[in-house]
């Protein structure tokens, strides 16, 4: 198996920082990633409309795979792994929905440059959506924007796309199926 993140630098490192969606400049979605144990562990945290998203990522130290685990603020739970595939990194997530529904999918992040990282939810009907890195004093200006005008330094990072897909897919979804 090739190297995933987290664990030694690499690649995807790169993800580390806060990321909005392009379209709506992070009044849809914010996510931030942050090594809560350098490189050990990551915090995946996500803000929409909806709903709060926390997650981590980590690596077992016996066998190297990337496992993922979260839970939203509608009571939602999420478990995974973490591979790349043709460069990309791909999470398997099993997810219980805060209403008990249980589901899986996979979803596809692609490095398009420093700034630019495209999500892709795979589906019958693949979700893309592209997030864009902000910095500075944008990051604030986001994060409050996609927690309804609140938020708390520190306690965001890139990448929680992942897991808050009911929402995302929600976001989404023009005829409501």
């Amino acid at each position: 198996m090739p190297p995933c993140w987290p664990g030694p630098p690499g690649p995807w490192d790169r993800v580390i920082g806060t990321w909005v969606d392009e379209d709506t400049k992070g009044r849809g979605v914010a996510t931030t990633y942050a090594w809560r144990f350098r490189e050990h562990l990551v915090e995946i945290t996500t803000k929409t409309a909806e709903e709060q998203t926390v997650a981590f990522m980590g690596r077992n130290a016996q066998n190297g795979d990337v496992f993922h685990f979260g839970a939203t603020s509608n009571g939602g739970s999420s478990l995974g792994k973490w591979d790349i595939v043709d460069g990309d990194a791909v999470l398997s997530l099993g997810f219980t929905g805060g209403d008990g529904q249980q589901g899986g999918l996979r979803i596809r992040h692609r490095l398009e440059d420093e700034n630019t990282m495209t999500v892709t939810i795979e589906a019958e009907e693949p979700i893309r959506f592209r997030m864009v890195r902000i910095a500075g004093k944008k990051i604030a200006a986001a994060k409050g924007d996609a927690a309804g005008g609140k938020h708390r330094e520190g306690t965001f990072t890139e990448g929680a796309t992942l897991l808050y897909i009911e929402t995302v897919v929600r976001s989404f979804d023009a005829d409501g199926n």
